[in-house]
């Protein structure tokens, strides 16, 4: 299946084969001028796409044996990939970084199962703040428009702000209901959140 996505200032599709032996998701660049697609070559079967910076595509790659099955994943390195020229730049992690990882406002954000969240330079791959919070099991990190709180939500409702500069928490919710697998993204506008959960 293939997804497409808006990355900067440019269209992308990722497709992922599903059958069994198959190795990497494919990425593929969409000309603006005439709908044609092309592959961005130099992706490994292990990356994980997180955004865009400095007009290159931002991965995020596992050593883990398969990373995929596990619970959060153990990241070693970032990858800046030029879309038009396949050019790799490749970044590894001072430390030990795990969970879902997403790349927003300039920084790398990571968040684990048991609410650890973790700020990265992405052009150095230092730590800049980490941050612990009571939330269990949390879906993708959201930021406000401005880039100064972090958002964090659940299934259960509960919800939790970071101050994105120190990684302070600022409040955290109580859960509005029980506790399912998986978590959820806040939506964020004009200084609020708000989230979905049954």
């Amino acid at each position: 299946y293939c997804t497409p996505t808006a990355l900067g200032d440019r269209f992308y599709v990722e497709c992922v084969n599903q059958e069994e032996d198959s190795d990497a998701t494919q990425y593929l660049v969409i000309d603006s001028t005439d709908g044609s697609t092309r592959r961005v070559s130099s992706v490994e079967g292990k990356a994980i796409l997180v955004g865009a910076l400095d007009g290159r595509l931002v991965f995020v790659e596992s050593d883990d044996e398969d990373p995929f099955l596990s619970g959060d994943i153990t990241y070693h390195r970032i990858v800046r990939v030029d879309p038009d020229g396949g050019e790799r730049e490749v970044t590894e992690l001072t430390g030990t970084f795990r969970g879902r990882a997403v790349l927003r406002h300039d920084t790398l954000w990571f968040s684990t199962s048991g609410g650890l969240v973790t700020a990265v330079d992405p052009r150095t791959g230092t730590r800049r703040w980490e941050s612990h919070t009571n939330m269990e099991s949390p879906g993708a990190i959201t930021l406000d428009d401005a880039g100064n709180t972090v958002y964090l939500a659940t299934t259960s409702g509960r919800m939790a702000a970071l101050d994105a500069a120190k990684g302070t928490l600022l409040w955290e919710s109580d859960a509005r209901a029980e506790v399912l697998a998986g978590g959820v993204e806040p939506s964020v506008a004009e200084q609020r959140a708000i989230i979905r959960y049954p």
